[in-house]
């Protein structure tokens, strides 16, 4: 089989859960014996080029300049023209694919899913499959970020058409897609779910460190940050002792605030942050992340909206006792009170609740909780 697939993020590029779902999905295929292709944008070169990141698959990188569309189209219109142009290019070239998977954040498969349906021959015979991500029009509005502004309405509009056109929608939840069900019409586009492949991480370490507590993901509203610091800032007032260790986070402009969020919750922490409450660690490599995850006590995912959170399955191949908001595909794995835990931010004392239970969890109870949670991960994600 060939399958050809388009991306806007892949390692080394690393932006979030689709650089590490194409990594994954990508190996998953050439290790089945198929042959894979990425595309992928590429300022950082002139033209297009080629190399093997591994066998039997090929990335091609390419400068999304090559239309000298500037003129005529905003960037995220631009670059999925040339999407479209790239794949037109190559399929002249070679001849068709059996199959091509688009991602939906930022509509970059708009243009390809357009001359589709204008009947271009380049693009005919060929079942376009389109993976739910992270779709922006819905993370906005979960972001707090105006949703009517140029240029994020019209990508958001490029978005929800790629999901109508699509000859297949995949999603690793149902979560998400009653997401998208309840801000557009669905019935008439075949989806399925499909669990993320994933091969587990493997660490040595059986050991952790005593309530070392830790948040592993961005710092947005969609991702739950806000709840979570007021949450410990309370807990913190009434005498809870141990602090929140703040892993990634990366920079991310709150809109309300007109700032960026890290700086926002500095500034309204900072009582907490002088008393060493709270603990920035950054961002950390991924050679060195299976480490730091390793000694956590417990992993919190506070999440208000998500879809299968890589993290979430990469702490849990860890062995990691994970402490996650009801609001994600992660809790279609994720099985509460057994394999990890499950709170809802409708009830205020849920998360304080659940975090003082783990915390005082056994040694033994918290190792038998890592192995269920490694086993449901494995049995949900592998593709052998």
């Amino acid at each position: 089989m060939t399958y050809w697939l388009l991306t806007t993020e892949f390692p080394p590029i690393y932006g979030g859960g689709i650089s590490t779902y194409c990594w994954h999905t990508a190996k998953m295929l050439a290790q089945k014996g198929d042959s894979v292709t990425v595309f992928l944008q590429d300022f950082s070169i002139d033209s297009i080029k080629e190399e093997n990141p591994f066998a039997n698959c090929r990335l091609i990188r390419f400068r999304p300049e090559l239309q000298k569309q500037a003129e005529a189209l905003g960037y995220e219109a631009r670059l999925s023209f040339e999407f479209s142009c790239i794949l037109e290019k190559y399929i002249q070239q070679e001849g068709k694919p059996d199959y091509i998977e688009t991602q939906d954040y930022m509509g970059i498969g708009y243009y390809s899913l357009l001359k589709k349906q204008l009947l271009y021959p380049a693009f005919q015979d060929i079942p376009i499959i389109l993976t739910v991500h992270a779709p922006g029009f819905l993370y906005l509005e979960y972001n707090q970020v105006p949703q009517y502004k140029f240029p994020e309405f019209w990508y958001g509009e490029m978005e929800k058409g790629s999901i109508r056109m699509a000859d297949i929608l995949i999603s690793p939840s149902n979560y998400i897609m009653e997401e998208l069900k309840s801000r557009m019409d669905l019935n008439q586009v075949p989806s399925t779910r499909i669990f993320n492949p994933f091969i587990p991480l493997e660490s040595n370490e059986t050991n952790y460190t005593p309530n070392d507590i830790a948040f592993f993901g961005k710092l947005t509203p969609q991702k739950g940050c806000l709840e979570m610091f007021e949450y410990f800032s309370t807990m913190w007032d009434n005498g809870f002792e141990h602090p929140l260790r703040v892993i990634g986070g990366g920079s991310h402009f709150f809109y309300p605030q007109q700032e960026d969020m890290i700086d926002f919750i500095k500034r309204k922490y900072k009582r907490h942050i002088d008393s060493n409450k709270i603990l920035f660690e950054g961002n950390i490599s991924p050679e060195k992340l299976v480490a730091r995850l390793s000694k956590a006590h417990v992993i919190i995912t506070p999440s208000i909206v998500d879809n299968l959170p890589y993290a979430v399955l990469e702490a849990m191949s860890l062995k990691k006792v994970v402490l996650a908001a009801e609001n994600g595909g992660h809790s279609e794995i994720l099985n509460d009170g057994k394999s990890g835990f499950i709170f809802t931010h409708s009830n205020k004392v849920d998360f304080e609740n659940k975090l003082h239970h783990i915390l005082q969890l056994s040694p033994k109870e918290i190792q038998q909780i890592g192995e269920l949670a490694r086993t449901d991960v494995i049995t949900n994600t592998n593709y052998e």
